[in-house]
């Protein structure tokens, strides 16, 4: 087993802990944004934003929906993540929310998408 600490090591924010188990199954804990280091700072894996391959990932636990926790997952799904999130429920409300907002989604769009849900997020009238 190794564990390697990505994020949130000697700062606060981008926390993201890479689980190896000796089975070759990777989990990765948290996939936060890093608001304090600069791209050169980090060692990427090929072709990628990441210090490894995001396909040879089989499960993301998210602790909280916090961006520095969760708003690399986006890049994360988009570099070849097909694995499984696993968080509480509230996490996931909270996460989407954030994630849809940092995306830059205005508010009638948002509405539409929690029409759509039939599930209206907190703070936002039908």
């Amino acid at each position: 087993m190794k564990l390697t600490f990505w994020g949130a090591a000697r700062q606060v924010t981008g926390s993201m802990f890479l689980l190896e188990l000796e089975n070759n199954y990777h989990i990765l804990v948290d996939c936060g944004m890093d608001m304090e280091a600069k791209k050169e700072e980090k060692p990427v894996y090929e072709g990628s934003s990441f210090p490894f391959e995001a396909s040879t990932i089989n499960l993301v636990i998210l602790t909280h929906a916090h961006l520095d926790h969760s708003g690399r997952i986006p890049s994360l799904l988009q570099e070849g993540f097909e694995g499984q999130i696993l968080c509480s429920s509230p996490t996931l409300d909270l996460a989407e929310l954030l994630l849809m907002d940092a995306a830059g989604l205005n508010r009638k769009r948002l509405q539409a998408y929690h029409k759509r849900r039939k599930k209206a997020p907190v703070g936002i009238q039908k």
